[in-house]
């Protein structure tokens, strides 16, 4: 694992030459780019997801904390990919994980928050509107006469 912290700047640098050495790591620094790839990368998502399913302990003891802090990417990111952990049948492991903080509170948290339905999560941040939506800046049509 010396090779670690190279194989990171590696990936950060050129993702798509180096995901493929990546599958091979299982470490919890791994984690959350991985997770970052599987949402918002679609061209290797199924890289990304094949990481995750493979290293299922270590995606759980890194995002899981990721969870809980201010929404933010990471936390997204984070959430998506515990969320396929749970939809894959890997609950058992993610209650053994959340537990190791020693918190009663930890796993009906987390599972409240991976069994909720996708129509109640709503964007971190809402953007601001272009300024073509607004109709006062709109002009008038013209017909022709």
């Amino acid at each position: 694992m010396d090779a670690l912290p190279g194989l990171l700047l590696a990936f950060s640098h050129r993702p798509k030459e180096t995901f493929p050495l990546i599958l091979n790591f299982g470490a919890t620094e791994l984690a959350l780019p991985v997770a970052r790839v599987w949402h918002r990368f679609a061209g290797q998502r199924n890289l990304a997801r094949q990481w995750i399913l493979q290293w299922p302990e270590h995606t759980a003891t890194a995002l899981i904390p990721l969870v809980f802090v201010k929404p933010c990417d990471n936390s997204e990111a984070a959430l998506f990919a515990l969320r396929l952990l749970y939809e894959q049948g890997h609950s058992e492991l993610l209650q053994t994980v959340a537990n190791r903080w020693d918190r009663a509170d930890m796993w009906p948290a987390l599972e409240k928050i991976l069994t909720q339905n996708p129509m109640e999560i709503y964007p971190a941040r809402i953007p601001k509107a272009p300024d073509f939506w607004h109709p006062a800046m709109w002009s008038r049509p013209r017909l022709i006469t």
